[in-house]
């Protein structure tokens, strides 16, 4: 897929991987909806969507921002419903958005369960089904999904089973859907990043400082992975070093964290 031009919908693009991912496809040319809850400075970290959108403009490209909890269905159909009408279609979604449980099975209430399933399973179809008529319209049309490739089975402290469960289904989901639409041009597949990415969330939770590759790896890799063909790559689930490495990037040092705030 040509991505310029495109419009493509990044969910949890507030900050880290989303922000990226949305940074990445703008300099492509897509037209990006910046989608999170969180629209308002003040919170636990910081990023906003409007941030996010305004420096987007701010280096040339073109974004919205648009607030979406992906836990709340009526949200998540508004969220295609004014993609549609403001920007006239629908060619790319990434579903970034995650909602993490901690403990065990036995000890977490329902409504955390409903949480978690709502927003990374649940909203994983809704997205697919919501974007699927505009993408078959066009005639092309990508959708990524950031779920677990091989998440671990083994309890022990912050084992979270329940987001385990969820990740696994949405992985499965993706192969589903994939194989439904694998005649109508439109690809399908799953990424996770290789190892923790230098993120505000990912250094807030590790104690400050760089962690990790810089988090514009898997905007890269997003941007790689979407301008393949579907007949090549469809209902896969890679990190984003696998596709960097299948497209020839084997240096990752240009990757390494330079500031001591992340960007994202």
């Amino acid at each position: 897929m040509d991505i310029s031009g495109r419009v493509a919908i990044v969910t949890g693009a507030s900050r880290g991987l989303g922000k990226a991912m949305a940074f990445a496809l703008a300099e492509q040319g897509a037209s990006v909806v910046v989608a999170s809850r969180t629209e308002e400075p003040g919170g636990r970290l910081p990023g906003t969507i409007r941030e996010t959108a305004d420096q987007i403009v701010e280096r040339g490209g073109k974004a919205i921002p648009i607030r979406a909890d992906m836990a709340v269905a009526e949200d998540v159909d508004a969220l295609i419903e004014r993609t549609l009408s403001e920007l006239g279609g629908i060619d790319i979604v990434i579903h970034n958005a995650a909602a993490v449980v901690m403990g065990r099975v036995v000890e977490t209430p329902m409504r955390r369960w409903d949480l978690v399933w709502n927003v990374n399973m649940r909203a994983t179809g809704a997205l697919i089904t919501g974007a699927y008529p505009s993408m078959k319209e066009h005639g092309a049309g990508s959708i990524v999904i950031v779920t677990q490739l091989a998440p671990s089975s083994a309890p022990g402290r912050g084992f979270n089973p329940v987001y385990r469960l969820a990740k696994n289904a949405s992985a499965e989901l993706v192969q589903i859907a994939a194989g439904e639409v694998k005649d109508e041009n439109i690809a399908v597949n799953g990424l996770w990043p290789a190892s923790p990415r230098d993120t505000i969330g990912g250094r807030t939770a590790r104690g400050g400082g760089p962690r990790g590759l810089h988090a514009s790896i898997f905007g890269d890799a997003v941007v790689e992975l979407i301008g393949r063909s579907p007949s090549e790559a469809t209902g896969q689930l890679l990190t984003d070093e696998e596709v960097l490495r299948q497209a020839g990037v084997t240096d990752l040092s240009k990757y390494e964290p330079t500031t001591e705030n992340s960007e994202f």
